[in-house]
């Protein structure tokens, strides 16, 4: 007997090609992966939607990502005081203007004035219409008192060298900032200053506003040019109400009219 072949059929492969199989019975959805290697279905997604919540991953309305660390921020806490400045600077002693008299400024504190703001091109007149009374230069003047008699008709004049600029106002008119800096000092300490505010600049050169009726800042304190430091006075030698401007680089005495913008110095 000759034995029938009977075809067998080869079983149907279940996939998605096949109506029957898992796909279109009910499989579980497809997931999405977020940057934190979270697994989120449709389901979920949806249900985050409506909500209005942001899931894993999606960044808020700031654009930063949720669960990212915060950026570090900068606050005026994080700034020392004036106090602390001067302690760590070691500001305030007379010293410290002796030092920005007769040489160049401490490095650490020409450090710290770059941090009052970017310097300005041109300076700001310190005296808002102060009238320029004197200049540098050697000028001649009679002695109020001789010291010894004179037989002399005319007494001989003495000669006397200015160093810095006398700009004229009313007592009480107040003392601007000519440029951006540190404090060094503020005090009465150096004969002849009367009371004395010294300003380090971010370049190295030091500002001395001296005869002030009141300072109004303190050792540390960083100013912006502009700012209020002063009020003109007659304190220390002076003869009237005035302010002597000194401006020194390397503790040489130089001329500071070439700084200035186009302002009224009531020549």
């Amino acid at each position: 007997m000759m034995a029938r072949s009977k075809a067998v059929a080869a079983p149907a492969r279940m996939g998605a090609d096949d109506p029957s199989g898992p796909s279109a019975r009910g499989s579980a959805p497809p997931a999405w992966s977020t940057s934190r290697g979270l697994q989120l279905t449709a389901a979920t997604l949806l249900t985050l939607a409506l909500t209005g919540l942001p899931h894993p991953g999606q960044a808020d309305d700031t654009g930063a990502a949720q669960g990212a660390a915060p950026a570090p921020s900068v606050t005026s806490a994080d700034k020392p005081t004036p106090r602390e400045l001067a302690e760590q600077l070691e500001l305030g002693p007379r010293q410290c203007a002796e030092t920005c008299l007769l040489g160049p400024p401490r490095p650490e504190w020409v450090s710290a004035a770059g941090d009052g703001g970017a310097a300005a091109t041109a300076w700001l007149w310190p005296v808002e219409e102060g009238r320029l009374l004197r200049g540098l230069g050697v000028f001649k003047f009679l002695r109020p008192h001789p010291p010894k008699p004179s037989t002399r008709k005319h007494p001989k004049p003495a000669r006397h060298k200015h160093l810095g600029l006398d700009i004229g106002a009313p007592e009480g008119t107040p003392i601007h900032a000519a440029q951006s800096g540190l404090v060094v000092y503020s005090g009465h300490g150096l004969r002849g200053y009367g009371n004395l505010i010294a300003i380090v600049h971010a370049d190295g050169s030091v500002a001395f506003y001296a005869h002030c009726k009141v300072s109004r800042v303190k050792p540390g304190t960083l100013v912006s040019r502009g700012d209020v430091i002063g009020e003109v006075g007659q304190t220390g030698y002076a003869r009237g109400p005035h302010l002597h401007f000194e401006y020194r680089v390397h503790g040489e005495p130089q001329d500071p009219t070439p700084l200035f913008g186009p302002v009224d110095k009531g020549s």
